[in-house]
């Protein structure tokens, strides 16, 4: 410093390669900094103590120290400086906390302290001109005092994100959260917090309408599933109809009339078809003919036959109506006259029971 012959008011050394310990530079001794107003030794490798011998710059007023290799200390004592206006400390290596006495610097409208190891609380910072605010990337915890995030809207920057805050966010756009307050809580109620409940509101809306839409696609996809069961029932119908018909055709060609069935015996004394009465138990009763139940079995064909019986076969018919039944055909072996038959049969009719199947008709 001795090499400069006139008082310096503007020194920028910044962006440089300077080393050593900053209080090597002794301006209260060959030189006297009591003009200097301006002084930016950035981003080179300076160590040592910050403000070491300093009392004689009362007039500093833009002080940047910013991203220098400072040993770890405690935030540096600033009384001689109260006529600051510009104070950048990012990445000093400062630890402990913030003081309070910071909110003495009056005139300080720019103040970065990002990148360092700050812990505590903020200080309300109660400084009228300050605009620009970074204490971003440190570890800074609490609440952000209200009387801070009141000045926000007039600052033209500040961060606060990485860090372990909290605040009541009102007031703040979400964009602004993300930006400058990345990582930090909303402490605030929905009901002081609007934008918070209208995205919230918008949240659960948007779950709503996907709930909505997964029901209404079940819907469609059930309906579509019963739609081709219907279908698919109506088809099988159809089918047992024209089967039904086919057999009915065929009624010259097989059946107890023809004696071409494997079950025989029973039919061979029939000589009218129409003659034999069907009685039916279950409501409403109706009566059908023996020739209603040969179309419904397609003549007894061995096709509709189910079983043989100790007392005579069984077969499987569908009387008009769609009823699908099996028809037990009493042959072998039965000394019971047609009134008996009938009063016993009439008997079982009114047995019920789920694991019975219930009795239909009789054919005496």
């Amino acid at each position: 410093m001795g090499v400069f012959n006139e008082l310096l008011e503007v020194i920028d050394l910044s962006k440089n390669q300077f080393e050593g310990h900053i209080s090597q530079v002794q301006f209260n001794t060959s030189y006297n900094c009591s003009d200097l107003v301006y002084l930016d030794l950035s981003e080179n490798q300076l160590g040592g103590e910050i403000f070491h011998n300093w009392s004689e710059a009362q007039n500093l007023k833009h002080l940047n120290l910013a991203h220098n290799r400072f040993t770890r200390q405690a935030f540096p004592r600033f009384e001689m400086f109260s006529g600051l206006e510009y104070l950048n400390l990012s990445k000093t290596s400062l630890t402990g906390q913030i003081p309070d006495e910071i909110s003495r610097l009056s005139s300080l409208s720019t103040l970065d302290l990002s990148e360092n190891h700050l812990i505590g609380n903020l200080p309300l910072l109660s400084i009228k001109n300050l605009q620009v605010l970074d204490v971003s990337l440190n570890n800074l915890s609490g609440e952000v005092p209200v009387s801070l995030l009141e000045k926000l809207p007039w600052m033209e920057r500040f961060n606060f994100s990485y860090n372990n805050l909290t605040l009541c966010a009102s007031e703040i756009s979400t964009e602004t959260l993300q930006k400058s307050f990345f990582g930090s809580s909303n402490s605030c109620p929905i009901a002081a917090n609007p934008s918070l409940f209208r995205s919230r509101a918008t949240k659960y809306k948007h779950k709503g309408l996907k709930l909505a839409l997964a029901l209404a696609l079940s819907m469609v996809c059930l309906l579509v599933g019963l739609l081709f069961l219907a279908v698919g029932c109506r088809r099988k119908t159809r089918m047992w109809e024209v089967k039904q018909t086919s057999y009915k055709e065929e009624q010259n060609m097989s059946g107890p009339f023809s004696f071409q069935t494997d079950s025989t015996t029973w039919v061979a004394d029939v000589k009218q078809a129409s003659s034999v009465l069907v009685v039916i138990f279950e409501k409403p009763l109706l009566n059908f003919t023996f020739t209603d139940l040969l179309s419904a079995t397609s003549n007894f064909d061995r096709g509709t036959l189910l079983a043989e019986g100790k007392f005579g076969p069984v077969y499987r018919g569908f009387l008009p109506g769609g009823i699908h039944v099996a028809v037990k055909v009493l042959v072998h072996g039965s000394t019971l006259t047609d009134h008996e038959a009938a009063r016993e049969f009439e008997y079982l009719g009114r047995i019920k029971h789920p694991n019975l199947v219930p009795l239909t008709e009789f054919a005496s």
